[in-house]
């Protein structure tokens, strides 16, 4: 794919570079500062969209599929900040700021989505950016990780996990890299050496530099499905099944699988920390089980207490490492709900899109269900929320090109068209 980017793709990626933490370029404040340059940014192109009165097409499902999930999450942002309230005695700013970033990101969906229905090679330029921001990733991240012992150009503390140093950037492009590449092995003739770099180069920096385990399950799952999804035959078929196997047994091997494992069986803290706060979330979403126990603001000590965050009590737990229960925890079972149909309808989308040769959007689909314990970050993070939306988008559009007569529209138009030539032959 080259990378031939539109002038509102730049304005995208500039404002993706921004939410992505400015790639650990700055220190935090700037970063904070940048955080809320985007979510202004974000609320002033919604506002240009609506001053196209673009608007009048929001309600529609065949321009907007996701609209109202979109817009539900504006209804769970003000039931949980009134939950809030009533709960801890938080006031509604409390409750309703700092969910600013999610809804601002959400909103660009909108313009985003927009964008693509309008404009021709919009799609094939945004798919562009998010990989020209997955090379600025792994390039920046991996070269940081080969010279920590004599430079340090990113503004990241490392850790030290398994006796060697771990920096886990939280890269929100570097799947869109990885998934594209492998989805370019199964469908090309050819398999470029340019993939098979990026592959590795996205496994490296997610099992040596990040060494995120979760993400070692999700990634090993999502190739076995993209795999079995592939619908090619003869000896390229075979040779992909060996690679296949060999990028497994090359993993189990490793000390992040072994530490995975010890994780699973509940050997280690990290994974014992992990299940104390499932227990003890699961007793608070038992307490207030629809609407959840509201949006809890870390500075009113009455809602942080009954979060279990930093209580000596309940162990230093956090609702970001956990996933669906922290989801839960917070919305209740209608945010579940919520996250279940969105998740579900954005896979059967890409196992649609999956049987027309391209198995990029479903591997991500059972990367992010696989992680979705521990992972569901678009809700807390302003970088992961909008590269969530934009896999939302992209998504959509790959799945109204792949099947335009299910786009209500069309469908209407070929009705009209076969009762024309109907009408024709009786004359």
């Amino acid at each position: 794919m080259e990378l031939k980017l539109k002038r509102k793709t730049v304005i995208l990626f500039i404002l993706f570079f921004l939410a992505d933490r400015c790639l650990w370029l700055v220190d935090i404040d700037v970063q904070r500062k940048a955080f809320e340059i985007c979510c202004y940014s974000f609320i002033l192109l919604f506002i240009i969209f609506v001053a196209k009165k673009s608007y009048k097409r929001m309600l529609s499902i065949e321009r907007y599929n996701y609209t109202r999930l979109v817009l539900f999450v504006f209804v769970m942002a003000i039931y949980s900040t009134i939950q809030a309230m009533v709960l801890h005695g938080q006031s509604f700013f409390q409750g309703f700021y700092p969910q600013r970033f999610m809804l601002a990101s959400f909103l660009l969906y909108y313009v985003i989505t927009q964008y693509l229905n309008e404009k021709k090679g919009s799609l094939e330029s945004l798919k562009s950016m998010f990989l020209l921001l997955g090379y600025c990733e792994l390039v920046l991240y991996i070269l940081q990780y080969l010279l920590i012992n004599s430079v340090q150009f990113l503004q990241k503390e490392e850790t030290i996990r398994l006796g060697e140093i771990r920096m886990n950037m939280a890269a929100v492009a570097i799947p869109f890299v990885v998934f594209n590449s492998i989805s370019n092995m199964f469908s090309k003739k050819r398999i470029m050496i340019k993939d098979i770099l990026l592959v590795i180069a996205g496994f490296f920096y997610s099992f040596v530099v990040a060494q995120t385990r979760i993400l070692l399950v999700a990634y090993v799952i999502a190739l076995i499905v993209g795999f079995l999804s592939w619908k090619g035959t003869g000896k390229k078929k075979i040779i992909m099944l060996f690679v296949l196997v060999a990028v497994v047994l090359v993993l189990v091997q490793t000390k992040l699988f072994d530490y995975t494992m010890e994780g699973i069986n509940m050997k280690d803290s990290s994974s014992k920390t992990r299940e104390l706060g499932r227990e003890y979330y699961l007793t608070k979403i038992v307490e207030h089980p629809f609407l959840g126990s509201g949006y809890i603001n870390t500075g009113n000590e009455n809602a942080l207490k009954y979060s279990g965050m930093n209580s000596i009590e309940n162990g230093i737990i956090g609702w970001t490492d956990l996933g669906v229960y922290g989801l839960t925890f917070f919305f209740g079972i209608i945010g579940l709900i919520w996250f279940i149909i969105l998740y579900g309808k954005m896979t059967y989308q890409a196992f649609k899109i999956a049987k027309m040769g391209n198995v990029t959007y479903l591997m991500f689909m059972v990367y992010s269900i696989v992680s979705s314990p521990n992972i569901t970050n678009f809700l807390w993070y302003i970088g992961n929320t909008v590269s969530f939306v934009l896999w939302i988008c992209l998504i959509e559009k790959e799945y109204k090109n792949s099947y335009p007569i299910k786009n209500h529209i069309a469908k209407k138009k070929l009705t009209r068209l076969i009762i024309k030539a109907n009408d024709l032959k009786e004359n």
